[in-house]
């Protein structure tokens, strides 16, 4: 009987074996009929929608920013080649594809709000005159072309009467280099940048401790660090619907997309307090560090609805380095890090980068997300 019974057993076992061997050989996927994910797949799973932008024609006066504008070179009549890179720096890099069909915002005016002052300008010595003269409600109109130089502005809108700098895309700002300065600093509070190219510099925007500094609708290229910086107290700064790349070509770690806050005891030994920072539907890509670096000392931002890749990262290890407090981060694409998609740290462990909220963020690379 236990002789029948041990046959009876070794035929069942033999019977699984050749049903599991049978199983893994013609059922299980073999590696390179694995699907592999895509940018485009990552971006069709996330809560962005997307579809091919509308094409503008060169005479639109309303702009967006969409994927041609980073695409294409700049017409002859700029004087601006943005294929052209300084020798023996990284050469720039093409929008990726995926990035331009992600659905763009409305279509807007070229200057918003109404004008209490209307001033044109048309080369670098008008710009560098309206923005001397500025007063509140000044809506200083860049007409196409190249204006060579850097540039600041010290003057403040009020409520109601913002300050704007604006333009079409072909109205370029060119500092002549990325180690050449800040091609537009700003000091004063309540001014709005909008629409125009900025090239060609070590800093591209540099927000020094002006507050309520909107930026829209603009593109930033080939800087030496960051494309646009935020710093000393510059709080209730935004960001929005812009396009950042090709930055960090010679100070690599400084090469962020959108810098918020200097270092802890980079000045003086109170944390730099940029708070109520948003960053919002900006495409970055073709940085040597992060796409957003918030330092600690800033409380209460959000970074919402951005498309990041980090395939050029050099310094950087995350799209997102967050030092900052509660801040939301929310409905972000990303590709391509040489890390992780978004990172906290508790610098010094003084207590920063807690209380932040991811979600609805789309990640794709190989690492943690």
């Amino acid at each position: 009987m236990e002789y029948r019974q041990r046959r009876l057993i070794a035929a069942v076992v033999l019977v699984l074996s050749l049903f599991i061997v049978a199983y893994l050989v013609f059922f299980t996927p073999s590696e390179e009929n694995i699907p592999t994910p895509t940018a485009t797949a990552a971006l069709e799973n996330s809560a962005l929608s997307w579809t091919p932008l509308p094409v503008a024609t060169e005479t639109d006066i309303k702009r967006t920013a969409e994927a041609a504008d980073a695409a294409r070179d700049m017409t002859p009549s700029t004087g601006v080649d943005s294929s052209a890179s300084p020798a023996g720096m990284r050469e720039p890099a093409p929008m990726p594809e995926w990035m331009g069909r992600i659905e763009s915002s409305p279509v807007n005016t070229i200057c918003p709000g109404a004008a209490s002052r209307h001033v044109p300008v048309a080369n670098a010595q008008e710009l560098t005159q309206a923005l001397e003269t500025a007063q509140a409600g000044d809506q200083i109109v860049l007409a196409p072309g190249k204006y060579a130089g850097n540039f600041s502005i010290s003057a403040s809108g009020e409520q109601g009467k913002q300050i704007w700098i604006c333009g079409p895309r072909e109205a370029v700002i060119d500092s002549g280099g990325p180690a050449n300065g800040t091609a537009l600093l700003i000091t004063g509070s309540m001014v709005g940048v909008w629409g125009i190219s900025v090239t060609n510099a070590q800093t591209g925007i540099l927000v020094d401790g002006g507050t309520q500094v909107q930026i829209d609708y603009v593109a930033v290229s080939t800087t030496g660090g960051a494309g646009i910086a935020f710093q000393s107290n510059a709080s209730d700064g935004v960001v929005q619907d812009s396009l950042i790349h090709h930055t960090g070509l010679t100070a690599g770690s400084s090469g962020v997309g959108v810098s918020v806050g200097a270092p802890a005891g980079a000045s003086s030994d109170e944390l730099d307090q940029n708070d109520n920072m948003r960053i919002s539907r900006t495409r970055i890509w073709d940085t040597a560090a992060e796409s957003i670096r918030v330092r600690e000392g800033s409380t209460g931002g959000l970074l919402d609805y951005n498309s990041f890749d980090g395939t050029a990262m050099t310094t950087g290890d995350s799209w997102v380095d967050l030092r900052g407090n509660e801040y939301v981060v929310r409905g972000n694409v990303g590709v391509g890090s040489p890390g992780d998609g978004f990172q906290t740290h508790n610098v010094g462990n003084l207590g920063w980068g807690k209380q932040n909220t991811f979600t609805m963020n789309t990640v794709q690379l190989d690492g943690p997300g």
